[in-house]
């Protein structure tokens, strides 16, 4: 017997983590499962190219019914359409820390008669602030697209590059993140950043010297393989839970130097797969260490790459399969 599946997902945008997880839950579930992609709202165009999205409409009887719903996200509050699913089974997936909006996401879905409700956590650190019952699953990424530069494909010549990418969001960008770059263009690294935010962050005109542009205007894997290093850090009332751009830089191979707090430190072990730092000195300092020791740096290089390789194998992928056909 087949199992349908029912991803409900606004897709607002074609660049946030719920996106991307709901992009790759589909791409991995549809071999084994007849799976429909759901929204209320109206998608971005570039998901609108890659997914047969299939719009809700209760005047024209267009609504997920049976199967299984898994809801990607809680920022989205689902409609009275959710009164018609009737689901034989229900999963939230809570992938970014939204403690009010996950209890009215809960309270609407109990409302509709969706009662023994199954939750899947983006990390462990979001599972254990939670404080409720469920699984930790990660998200689902492609680490045939995201993979190191090959032997046919050598670094060009340029400086020590520095960089990351997020959304065009301000609270993705740390107060001091700045200085940090500064720091780091003085000692002649280059600074590259996909995702704009930190002018507004950092309450000041960047540097000319500095690289800025707005997400999406290179591929992720594009961008990465243009980086010697990959820097992460949010604004403190961010608490990022799962981190994918951290994992994809870890997928190319890069060496990645993160902040303490974050639920992506679940697969970060400090000094052998990659970093974690606590203040812009210790930061700096790991990013000179990488600079200067070539050893160092093939070592850690590799290591993330095998990190990665073990995360998402065939019988993790695998494992992920299972739980949504159960």
């Amino acid at each position: 017997m087949i199992r349908e599946i029912h991803l409900v997902n606004p897709l607002w945008g074609a660049h946030g983590g719920s996106v991307w997880r709901t992009v790759e839950l589909y791409r991995l579930l549809s071999p084994h499962a007849l799976v429909h992609v759901w929204t209320d709202a109206t998608p971005d165009p570039a998901m609108s190219a890659i997914l047969p999205i299939e719009r809700i409409d209760v005047a024209t009887g267009s609504y997920p019914r049976g199967g299984t719903i898994v809801f990607v996200g809680v920022y989205h509050q689902p409609g009275d359409w959710v009164d018609l699913v009737r689901p034989q089974r229900t999963i939230v997936v809570y992938n970014i820390l939204q403690p009010r909006e996950l209890v009215v996401f809960m309270r609407r879905l109990f409302a509709a008669g969706m009662d023994n409700i199954e939750v899947a956590y983006a990390s462990q650190g979001l599972k254990d602030r939670t404080k409720l019952k469920g699984i930790v699953q990660n998200s689902p990424i492609d680490i045939d697209r995201f993979r190191p530069r090959s032997a046919d494909q050598p670094r060009p010549p340029r400086p020590f590059t520095v960089g990351r990418m997020s959304r065009d969001d301000p609270r993705k960008h740390h107060p001091d993140d700045l200085p940090l770059y500064q720091r780091l263009l003085a000692t002649g690294c280059h600074i590259r950043l996909m995702g704009t935010g930190l002018e507004v962050a950092a309450k000041q005109p960047l540097p000319a010297s500095m690289e800025v542009i707005t997400s999406g205007t290179e591929p992720p894997e594009t961008f990465l393989h243009s980086l010697d290093c990959f820097l992460y850090r949010t604004a403190p009332e961010m608490w990022e839970t799962f981190g994918r751009v951290i994992h994809e830089a870890m997928a190319c191979g890069l060496p990645v130097v993160v902040h303490r707090i974050g639920g992506y430190t679940d697969h970060i072990r400090h000094n052998e797969n990659g970093f974690i730092f606590d203040t812009n000195d210790e930061a700096a300092a790991i990013i000179q260490q990488l600079q200067n020791d070539a050893a160092l740096y093939h070592q850690i290089s590799t290591a993330t790459r095998t990190t990665l390789e073990a995360i998402y194998s065939p019988s993790e992928r695998a494992k992920i399969v299972d739980y949504y056909l159960l």
